[in-house]
């Protein structure tokens, strides 16, 4: 199953993870859809396809058995553990001025954290605003 979800990835991403990580990030890749499963049951969520923009860590969009809206966000296998210094951060700051660390799963570096859902777009809102002072 690993070959055929890294077809589902971004092409970008998937160079990407290979370049940082090597065989690392093969394997990690191969092993996504697994990591994954084993999440959904742990924390009791639905998990829907990857946003399309993803870089180096894989992001989706989830749902919390209560109904709430949240976001799956799993590391690179790297020794960089720049995920957990996040985590870390977003757990300190406690939805003061950022999204709020749902839940952390360190042996998968994985982050579930508070889905943030853009407002209206400004431009649409003061379309009929001047726009000079």
């Amino acid at each position: 199953m690993g070959k055929e979800y890294e077809k589902k990835l971004p092409e970008s991403f998937v160079k990407n993870v290979n370049r940082v990580c090597g065989e690392k990030g093969e394997a990690w890749l191969t092993n996504l859809p697994l990591i994954i499963s084993t999440l959904k049951t742990k924390w009791k969520i639905s998990v829907s396809d990857n946003f399309s923009n993803l870089s180096y860590n894989y992001v989706a969009p989830a749902v919390l058995e209560d109904g709430s809206l949240a976001v799956l966000k799993i590391g690179l296998p790297v020794d960089d553990k720049e995920i957990y210094s996040e985590a870390a951060c977003l757990r300190h700051l406690d939805g003061d001025g950022t999204v709020r660390l749902l839940a952390q799963y360190r042996d998968s570096r994985a982050l579930l954290i508070e889905r943030a859902m853009p407002g209206d777009d400004l431009k649409q809102t003061f379309k009929n605003e001047p726009t000079g002072r």
